[in-house]
């Protein structure tokens, strides 16, 4: 039980990178339950219990579970949980708060399999700018918003913006996440290089 409670905490963790933000009023639950598929709509009160809104004593129906695992890319709630449970420990919630710990100017080089490349860089706007990249998707010039980078855990770009043109929602590390976060410092701070040590 313990264990599931602790999956249970992450998936939250993800949800809201993927939204871009805490989860904390009714209007932040109704935007997620807006934005979930017509014939997977769930209800306010499932999610205000989810998010310990209200008293929560009941277990969490898997179908839930399952409809929020899906935006995610998972195929359901056993696969998200296969692939996060061995990594609990190490991982959850570790990462760059990418509002808080990243000054604008700051370029981050993220990597993850196979081979993919991507030197983004912090905005004025606290959106990020991709530089380079390589075997990715991803091309120089696009422009979107993530508010949380963590090693191990995929890169979910949302707000997503090439050529002046809104785009779909980008995953980067769909299935074992970012493999490497090494980070420049803007100009005139503090050199440090090397792997961001908030990263995991």
């Amino acid at each position: 039980m313990h264990q599931e409670n602790e999956l249970i905490k992450s998936l939250i963790a993800d949800m809201e990178r993927y939204m871009g933000r805490r989860l904390q009023t009714p209007n932040d639950f109704q935007q997620l339950i807006d934005m979930l598929p017509k014939e997977n709509k769930l209800s306010m009160s499932t999610i205000k219990r989810l998010w310990q809104y209200v008293p929560n004593d009941y277990k969490t129906r898997e179908t839930t579970l399952n409809i929020l695992t899906n935006v995610l890319g998972y195929r359901n709630w056993q696969d998200y949980c296969a692939q996060h449970a061995c990594s609990l420990e190490s991982d959850f919630l570790t990462g760059l708060n990418t509002q808080r710990d990243v000054p604008v100017g700051t370029r981050l080089m993220l990597r993850w399999s196979p081979d993919r490349e991507c030197l983004i860089e912090k905005r004025e706007s606290g959106r990020f700018r991709v530089i380079a990249t390589k075997n990715s998707k991803l091309q120089a010039g696009d422009e979107f918003y993530t508010a949380w980078i963590e090693k191990g855990k995929p890169l979910i770009a949302t707000q997503f913006i090439r050529n002046n043109m809104t785009l779909p929602d980008y995953v980067a590390g769909r299935r074992n996440g970012i493999t490497s976060v090494t980070h420049d410092p803007p100009p005139g701070s503090p050199k440090g290089g090397g792997p961001a040590s908030s990263a995991g």
